[in-house]
């Protein structure tokens, strides 16, 4: 999944089946193997290309000098964050499954707000996707109008 933008809503069925966007399904090719996870800061689950999402574990220890085995934290987070995902697959009809385990933990019910993040597709309850925008719109107006001389 590659370039993926925009912000749909859509039903989730009593079975926890939600249907992608025509133009996300485009990226994804068909028998691909997918991963959908917890955001570990967002209130939100990811949807990942596997290797995309082991990637991006792996990233999240650059920024500190690369993951660690023998640093209990790291071992601790990478083991939350593997062992936390689970395998998924769209379905012929272009739908994934979401577990009733993160549909009570993410606030998921008959509506969902689906976002597109790069290589990622974010699934929302529509709640929090709203607070989440307006700390972004608050944020946005933060980091968008600053002077290049102030630091914060």
């Amino acid at each position: 999944m590659q370039n993926l933008i925009g912000e749909y809503a859509h039903k989730m069925d009593a079975k926890g089946r939600v249907a992608f966007p025509a133009n996300f399904r485009k990226t994804i090719s068909e028998g691909a193997n997918l991963v959908i996870a917890p955001s570990p800061s967002s209130n939100c689950l990811y949807v990942y290309l596997k290797d995309d999402y082991i990637a991006w574990v792996d990233e999240m220890f650059e920024g500190i000098g690369g993951y660690d085995v023998n640093n209990e934290d790291h071992v601790e987070m990478k083991s939350f964050l593997m062992g936390a995902a689970r395998d998924a697959e769209l379905d012929g009809a272009g739908r994934i499954a979401v577990t009733p385990r993160y549909r009570e933990e993410f606030g998921l019910s008959s509506e969902v707000i689906l976002v597109g993040n790069g290589n990622r597709v974010e699934i929302w309850d529509p709640q929090r996707r709203a607070e989440q925008n307006e700390r972004a719109r608050a944020l946005r107006a933060k980091l968008l109008f600053r002077s290049p001389s102030t630091k914060e």
